[in-house]
Parts: structure tokens; C-alpha cells; sequence
């Protein structure tokens, strides 16, 4: 029956707003086929004429059509109109014009008023609401990365208007430290209507993120083998601190390489590299070192 809703959800997209499924029969074909034969109603084809806006004072309604990118004489689309609307955060839809400029409440309703046998007026009530700012912004999920390495990476700022652009590049920039599960990260806002203020709450959930690579070769008659460990979020000002090694220093952000290559007593490498990438903690300057020492007899 999903399958079925599918095909009037796709009439609909090309303009078959009535399109209706009267019926699907099974036909067997043969031992190991079965054809599906499906009685769709497709009815009229449908395009919008008149399209406005009421209830909007941020933004001229020429302004919102603009966004709307829908026209008098284009095939009626739902699933369009939705995404024109509310386009689920990507930034190119009337919601994200007021929902990156605090308005958090922001609503639209769109109205059908059908017009002789093919034509649609759109009758869109805008709802404003008020403007929004951050009041309070929490951490809560961080077992191990420092609450300082998080909030970094945080846009959006206590006393900034509320933007929901800003919220969505926090949880991608979140995402892409690696440090915590992409799936488990979220947000929870709290508005205070009264106030006119809403808390943010990001909410993460630590992963595994430090790598060990062992790998072996033959060369020059010998055994090669290497070993490296690859530390992501350490903690270099921990080094010395023995309650902080569980079972290493972490939670910082830096990172730490070693590795060790050999082929027994003939030849060692050893090298260590650390980078961190917060030098001051004030912005991403970076600051890295690394050291290296052979042995060969």
C-alpha cells in the first residue's frame, strides 16, 4: 500500500492533484512472475493562477514569492510548494528567511481554492510570531572531549538572534570532529515566551575515534613491520596528571601520532607528531611539531 500512496504522491508532483488509484490486480506470468497491473484515475491536470501572501510584515510579499519561486501558470506541485516553504534547513526556502532572523515561531499555512477545472489559488497565512535570542546554550553527552573543545565549534552565541542556519553548521561542524556519533547529535531548543529568549541544549554522544594501524612487509631478506597509533582527541597538559589517564590523557581536541617501524635488530624509526589545532584557544591556528629517530646497523 506504500507503493500505491508513491504513485499519487508522483501524479501529484506533475500536476494530477485528483489523481486517485481505483485498484491493483497480480497477474501471474509465469512460475516465477508476477506482473502488477494498477487502475490509476488521473484526472485533471492542475497549474496555480493567483498566489498570495497574507499575514507577513518582515517581508514584502513580492519578496516571499521570490523565494517561493512559484508562478501563475506553473503545474501545481506538492511536494514542492512543502520544500519552497519549509525546505528542511537548507537555507533556500521561506521558513529559513525567518528562521535564521529569529523568528522562531515562524508558521505558513497554505489554502487551496480551486478555480474552474484546472486552476489552483494559493492563499499563504504567514504567522510572524516574535524574534527570539539565545539566552543560554548547554553541552550534555560529553563523557571525555572538554566542554571548551565543543563549544569552539558552537555559532550560535547567548544575546545573538536565534538562526537555525547557525544551529545546523554547529551539529555538521560537531560531526566532523569525529569525536561523537553523527546519528546521536541533536539539539534541543526551550523558548521562553515570555521573555522572548530560548535555551539551546547540544546534545552528543562520544565514540571511539584514536586508530591503531600494524602492518608487516618483506624487504631486503627481512621481516618489515610497522606499528602506529594515531591519538585524535588527546590531552597534552594531562601528560602528568595520573587521574586523567583513563587509559590515556583526552578530551582535548589535539592530536597525537607515534608510530615504530622495524626489522628487528638491523633497523628502528621511531616517530611521534602532535598538532593542536586551537593555539590560545581563541581561533583555529594550528601549532604542530614533530620528531623523528632512526637506527640502523
Amino acid at each position: 500500500r506504500t507503493d500505491l500512496a508513491a504513485v499519487v504522491d508522483k501524479y501529484n508532483e506533475e500536476g494530477y492533484r485528483n489523481a486517485l488509484v481505483l485498484g491493483d490486480t497480480f497477474v501471474h506470468v509465469s512460475k516465477d512472475k508476477i506482473k502488477v497491473e494498477v487502475t490509476v484515475e488521473e484526472g485533471e491536470r492542475f497549474y496555480y493562477r493567483n498566489i498570495d501572501f497574507r499575514g507577513n510584515t518582515k517581508y514584502s510579499s513580492d519578496t516571499l514569492q521570490k523565494v517561493l519561486g512559484i508562478r501563475r501558470g506553473d503545474v501545481y506541485n506538492r511536494k514542492l510548494l512543502e520544500s519552497r516553504l519549509y525546505g528542511a534547513g537548507q537555507g533556500i526556502d521561506v521558513s529559513s528567511m525567518y528562521m535564521d532572523r529569529g523568528y522562531l515561531g515562524f508558521y505558513a499555512q497554505p489554502e487551496e481554492l480551486l478555480v474552474g477545472k484546472d486552476s489552483i489559488d494559493l492563499d499563504i497565512l504567514v504567522r510572524e510570531g516574535r524574534q527570539y535570542r539565545v539566552r543560554n546554550v548547554t553541552i550534555r553527552g560529553n563523557t571525555k572531549t572538554f566542554d571548551h573543545v565543543i563549544r569552539r565549534e558552537i555559532r550560535t552565541r547567548p544575546g545573538d538572534l536565534f538562526d537555525r542556519s547557525d544551529v545546523i553548521r554547529t551539529q555538521r561542524e560537531l560531526s566532523n570532529l569525529g569525536y561523537f556519533d553523527p546519528e546521536k547529535l541533536g539539539v534541543n531548543p526551550a523558548q521562553d515566551d515570555r521573555t522572548g529568549e530560548v535555551d539551546l541544549e547540544y546534545v552528543v554522544e562520544e565514540r571511539p575515534s584514536d586508530r591503531l594501524e600494524l602492518s608487516g612487509g618483506w624487504g631486503a631478506g627481512r621481516l618489515v613491520v610497522s606499528l602506529g597509533l594515531s591519538f585524535t582527541n588527546f590531552s597534552m597538559r594531562n601528560l602528568f596528571n595520573s587521574k586523567a589517564w583513563t587509559p590515556l590523557p583526552a578530551g582535548d581536541g589535539q592530536t597525537l601520532n607515534l608510530r615504530v617501524q622495524t626489522n628487528g635488530r638491523f633497523f628502528q624509526s621511531y616517530s611521534m607528531s602532535f598538532v593542536e589545532p586551537w593555539l590560545g584557544g581563541r581561533k583555529p591556528n594550528a601549532l604542530s611539531f614533530s620528531l623523528y629517530h632512526s637506527v640502523q646497523t
